[in-house]
C-alpha cells in the first residue's frame, strides 16, 4: 500500500499488481485481435484502513503513467465496487493490442469526492490472443454394432486435419483390410465398413482390431464377427 501525499480522509492508495494473464481466445479473437490482461489490488478502506470507499478510478495507457497524466490515460471498464479495507480485488483489462506494453495505475475516492493518491505503476506486455481448442478431440469410436453380422460403422473424430490410416488386423497381427488412407478433414468422420477383407471376400467369424494412425498417435478398438 502507497501512503496518499494529500492529508485527506482516503489516506491510502490501492496497490495493484498484474495476475495471471489472459488472452483471449475463440471467435471474439477474430481479426482484429485483441488481449486481455488481469490485475489484483487490495482494496485501501475509506478512512485509512478502515470502512468502504465509494468508487475505484483504473486508467492504462502506453506510455508510463504519474500524477500529472493520470486523467488522461484511458479508463478501464466493468471495475468492482470497493470492498471493505483489506479486500481482495480484481479486474480483466479487455481490447488490448497484442505485444504491446500497457502501464496501469489506481486511484480511490470516498463519498465525499477525496481522492487518494496514485497507486504503484505497473507495466506489462498484452500476450497475443490464443486460438481456441478445437471442440474436437482426436478419438475413434467403437464399432457399431458390434458384434456384428454384416455391416459396421465407426466415427473418426479429428482435431484438424490429418493423413489418416485405418486398417484391420487379425488378432495373428495380420493385415486383413484397409479402411482409410489419406487425409480426412478435421471434425467427425463416419467409417464405413461391409466386413469384406481387401480381396472382398467375407470376413470368417472371430476377433479383430481395428487400429487408427494419426501421425504418433495410435487408437485401437476391437470387433467381434458373429454368424
Amino acid at each position: 500500500m502507497i501512503q496518499a501525499p494529500n492529508p485527506n480522509p482516503l489516506a491510502l492508495a490501492a496497490c495493484i499488481a498484474l495476475a495471471a494473464i489472459a488472452p483471449c481466445a475463440g471467435p471474439a479473437c477474430a481479426k482484429p485481435a485483441s488481449s486481455s490482461l488481469t490485475l489484483e489490488w487490495t482494496s485501501p478502506g475509506d478512512d485509512g484502513t478502515i470502512g468502504v470507499a465509494t468508487r475505484y478510478e483504473l486508467r492504462y495507457s502506453k506510455s508510463p503513467i504519474t500524477t500529472d497524466n493520470f486523467w488522461q490515460a484511458r479508463p478501464a471498464q466493468d471495475l468492482p465496487p470497493p470492498g471493505t479495507a483489506g479486500q481482495h480485488e480484481k479486474v480483466k483489462v479487455r481490447g488490448l493490442e497484442p505485444d504491446q506494453r500497457y502501464y496501469f495505475a489506481i486511484r480511490t475516492v470516498d463519498d465525499q469526492n477525496n481522492w487518494s493518491g496514485l497507486s504503484n505503476v505497473v507495466g506489462k506486455t498484452a500476450p497475443a490472443p490464443t486460438v481456441e481448442s478445437s471442440r474436437f478431440p482426436l478419438a475413434m469410436s467403437a464399432p457399431f454394432p458390434n458384434p456384428a453380422r454384416n455391416a459396421v460403422a465407426l466415427l473418426l473424430s479429428l482435431p484438424e486435419a490429418s493423413d489418416v490410416v485405418v486398417e484391420v488386423m487379425d488378432l495373428f497381427g495380420r493385415r486383413v483390410k484397409t479402411l482409410v488412407y489419406g487425409p480426412m478433414p478435421a471434425g467427425e468422420s463416419p467409417v464405413r465398413w461391409n466386413l469384406e477383407d481387401r480381396w472382398g471376400v467375407p470376413l470368417p467369424f472371430g476377433s479383430y482390431w481395428v487400429l487408427g494412425h494419426v501421425g504418433e498417435h495410435r487408437l485401437t478398438q476391437r470387433l467381434t464377427v458373429v454368424p
